[in-house]
């Protein structure tokens, strides 16, 4: 695939002005049949033999292979960020292991899929990509009545104590929430098509919502498909779905010029039904979840944010280089203990399993991910750390760059002089 990018690869500046304004001269990448496989493949992520044998690995070899050009024009030039992969191992210098084979395995994963992720991001910015909105457009629909025809399903079904779904065993990776026979009888258990999990799900529906602009302008480049996607995801009954739904659409509309028209109503609505969710008629999300945001009897807010939060003063000044991925649990059993919780409850955020892995080191891991990204993608990229805690994994890597590199393709529709654009070769 031959690349022509412009400018110095010498310096991290940006081009002059004149130069990033020219569409024409960036070379052009376009989507061919297994990128739009991907998508509809998003369902499958979390299914596998283990952890490497999945469809998860299967996806992130083929971006990063098929998407080579692109990282290694996010590299090429040398940018800072590039630098920061010797602070993921400074912990293996202080703190004590229990399997050091484990722990530098864990490492070189994670610093790998980091590396990709920000050149990728970083890459695309050069390019121009070419996607047919139309074949997108279908496909999306397609995905979106099938999950939600899924999940619906599956309430009925999960509502009778029958599990209906991807059987355990197939799974790669969320096995533990998957129902047994005990919650099948005594839990309230919520569909999450097939995935592992409702909050991995929601995860899915973000990410579709933001490649697709609904949080740009209204609707997206599918109306009817956003509001199947919301109503999937509502129906889903997961908290972290509703919270960055109503974050990342609050966030556009105040911010969005093309949403301006819509501020005073949707203030005014919003006001009102927050009031309704506040008083208690939230009791579909799960028990009244809303009316317990924060508190340590909402464990699973508390756990994700609060808890964390609060505990990390303290961290910094015992582990300001953070500690290992074999030591982590039992070293956060310090600060869980008193609120009556495990270590491992508290894994469930990557803003803050960063900080636990890479103290100090773990604020630049946190910034490069976010530096010039944009404020919706990088809200974006925010709210997919609150997704089951791992985001330097195959599947977050695959999910996130996919959702990207649609995010510029749609937005290169728009660009000017389009058709002038020099083509090349894939």
């Amino acid at each position: 695939m031959e690349v022509q990018v412009q400018g110095s690869v010498a310096t991290m500046k940006r081009p002059p002005a004149r130069a990033k304004a020219s569409a024409a001269t960036r070379p052009v990448l376009r989507f061919n049949t297994l990128d739009y496989a991907v998508i509809p493949g998003f369902l499958l992520i979390e299914v596998g033999l283990s952890y490497w044998v999945s469809f998860a690995t299967l996806f992130a070899v083929f971006l990063a292979w098929r998407w080579r050009d692109v990282i290694w024009a996010g590299l090429s030039s040398l940018p800072l960020f590039v630098f920061v992969p010797p602070l993921f191992f400074m912990a293996l210098l202080i703190e004590p292991t229990t399997d050091l084979t484990q722990d530098v395995l864990h490492i070189c994963r994670e610093a790998m899929f980091w590396l990709l992720l920000c050149a990728m991001l970083e890459g695309l910015k050069k390019f121009t990509i070419e996607i047919d909105q139309k074949k997108l457009g279908k496909i999306l629909f397609l995905m979106a009545v099938f999950v939600l025809l899924l999940c619906v399903y599956q309430f009925r079904q999960y509502s009778v104590g029958v599990y209906f779904g991807i059987p355990k065993e197939y799974f790669s990776q969320g096995q533990g929430t998957i129902a047994g026979d005990l919650d099948l009888a005594y839990s309230h258990l919520r569909p999450s098509a097939t995935l592992a999990e409702p909050s991995y799900l929601a995860f899915i529906l973000i990410s579709i919502l933001f490649f697709t602009k609904f949080f740009e302008f209204p609707g997206g480049i599918a109306p009817l498909t956003s509001a199947i996607f919301i109503i999937t995801g509502f129906l889903s009954q997961s908290m972290s779905f509703v919270m960055f739904l109503a974050g990342l659409t609050g966030l556009a509309l105040y911010t969005q010029p093309r949403f301006a028209r819509y501020r005073a109503p949707a203030t005014l609505i919003g006001s009102v039904v927050l009031l309704v969710l506040i008083t208690g008629a939230a009791a579909f999300l799960s028990d009244t979840r809303l009316a317990k945001f924060g508190s340590t009897s909402d464990t699973s807010t508390f756990a994700r944010i609060v808890g964390p939060l609060i505990s990390l003063p303290e961290f910094f000044a015992i582990h300001p280089f953070g500690t290992l991925s074999t030591t982590m649990t039992d070293m956060l059993e310090y600060f869980t203990s008193p609120y009556g919780m495990s270590g491992e409850e508290w894994t469930h955020n990557f803003l803050f399993n960063a900080i636990f892995l890479y103290g100090l080191g773990g604020i630049f891991i946190l910034y490069f991910l976010l530096k010039g990204r944009g404020l919706v993608p990088a809200s974006y990229i925010f709210s997919c750390m609150f997704f089951n805690g791992g985001m330097l994994n195959p599947d977050k890597f695959s999910v996130m760059s996919v959702s990207f590199i649609i995010f510029k393709a749609l937005g290169d529709l728009k660009a000017p002089n389009q058709m002038a654009i020099k083509r090349t070769s894939t």
